[in-house]
Order: structure tokens, then C-alpha cells, then sequence
């Protein structure tokens, strides 16, 4: 150990004191919940238009164009919707302020079909063999069945 500090010492890795010494100003360190519920930088929202944004702190916030067009905008939009309504019924859990409201919101989490929950048909296998694939282990007619949230 004392071979490798020494080689970390001639390369210049080792400790050196800080250069404003040992009366300069304290770090002024945040922790994450202060530094989020101030700081909103890459959170998503909607206008009142549908249009969605991404909040950039001090900046313009900047319009989120996805990279597979008008069905990727749909589906983030979901997503946001569904982030959306998931808080609400979190901060309901949180405070118990209003339970009726909480079996809403939570009956309506449930019976929605949300993006990112469909799964392609269960077949037999779970994978192909190296000799079958697995595409040519599905139906023809297989397509994607979406189900809703447990």
C-alpha cells in the first residue's frame, strides 16, 4: 500500500491541503428534497393546448417533440397522466385527508389501459429455440393485447 500511495504522490494524486486553507467558506450543501422542491429541471407537463414542455430552471422551457411522432405524443401524454393522477393519489395516502377521493382516484388508476402495459401474446414458449424463432413461434394473428393495471 505504501508502493501504491507513493506512486499516486509522484504522479500528483496525492492529498494536497485546499487551496483557501482551513478558513474558507463552509460547502452549502442541499439535500435532494430541498434542492426538488424548488428545482423542477426536465419535468414534463402539458398546456392547456396538449402541447407537452420540459421545465429547464431559468430558462425558456423547451416544447418535447418524440422521436416517434404523433403515436410517442400520445403515449407521453398518458404517461403524464398517469405520473400525474399516481401523485395525487399518493399525497391523498400521505395526508388520509380525503379517502373517498383516494378509492377514486385509486379505482381509476386500476380500470385504465395505460401505455407500457401492453405485452405481446403469451405463447407456449416463452423464447424460440435457436432453430425456431421467436416470431415464427407466434400465430399469424398474434397482435398486441393491452391490459389493464392490476
Amino acid at each position: 500500500m505504501e508502493a501504491s500511495a507513493a506512486a499516486a504522490v509522484a504522479d500528483g494524486q496525492g492529498y494536497v491541503p485546499h487551496e483557501d486553507g482551513p478558513d474558507r467558506a463552509p460547502l452549502l450543501l442541499q439535500t435532494a428534497r430541498e434542492k426538488h422542491a424548488t428545482d423542477f429541471t426536465g419535468r414534463l407537463y402539458t398546456d392547456d393546448d396538449g402541447q407537452i414542455w420540459q421545465h429547464v430552471n431559468g430558462e425558456d422551457p423547451v416544447r418535447v417533440i418524440t422521436a416517434d411522432g404523433v403515436t410517442g405524443t400520445e403515449q407521453l401524454r398518458m404517461l403524464l397522466s398517469l405520473r400525474d393522477t399516481a401523485s395525487e393519489l399518493q399525497e391523498l395516502d400521505r395526508t388520509g385527508s380525503d379517502p373517498d377521493r383516494a378509492r377514486e382516484v385509486r379505482s381509476q388508476l386500476a380500470g385504465r389501459r395505460w401505455p407500457g402495459r401492453c405485452l405481446p401474446p403469451r405463447t407456449g414458449a416463452a423464447r424460440g429455440s435457436p432453430r425456431q424463432p421467436r416470431e415464427a413461434s407466434r400465430p399469424p394473428d398474434a397482435g398486441r393485447k393491452c391490459r389493464t393495471a392490476p
